[in-house]
């Protein structure tokens, strides 16, 4: 009878290290949240693109980006849809390609194919950016990004 109760701590013991390593195996990522305005008003569908600036090579590595909506809203992914981003100091990035050409594909054949940046890479450019954020060990919500399309 004891060897039995000695296999069920093994399996508890088991099951508790199952359950504490549940995830996906990668870089701790928090929830950031922000908008976007142009010239004073919403930026539909603009690309956002958070740039590490430090942290460990699985951190640099990654470029988590978001969509914005047609309140110019964005959620960042890392990973998953709306996962976030690793704690930590951001330059960042942001186009605004004009509405898809109707009846034109990419060049693999994805979907329609964008126009080009009403922005004209004013603040697509890494070098040249500005913009920047911090996303902190907590859900983030970014100040919004005032741009200017002149």
């Amino acid at each position: 009878m004891s060897i039995q109760r000695g296999h069920h701590w093994v399996y508890l013991c088991l099951l508790l290290l199952l359950v504490s390593g549940c995830g996906d195996g990668k870089v701790r990522r928090y929830p950031v949240t922000g908008s976007v305005k142009i010239d004073g008003r919403p930026a539909d569908n603009a690309v956002v693109v958070f740039c590490p600036l430090d942290g460990a090579p699985e951190v640099r590595n990654l470029r988590p980006s978001g969509l914005t909506d047609a309140q110019g809203s964005y959620k960042l992914m890392s990973i998953q849809p709306a996962d976030g981003a690793p704690a930590g100091e951001y330059k960042v990035i942001i186009k605004w390609p004009a509405p898809a050409m109707a009846g034109a594909e990419d060049r693999e054949g994805r979907g329609p194919k964008l126009g080009p940046d009403r922005l004209k890479g004013k603040y697509y450019d890494l070098d040249k950016t500005s913009l920047k954020a911090t996303v902190e060990k907590r859900s983030n919500e970014i100040p919004p990004f005032e741009l200017s399309s002149k």
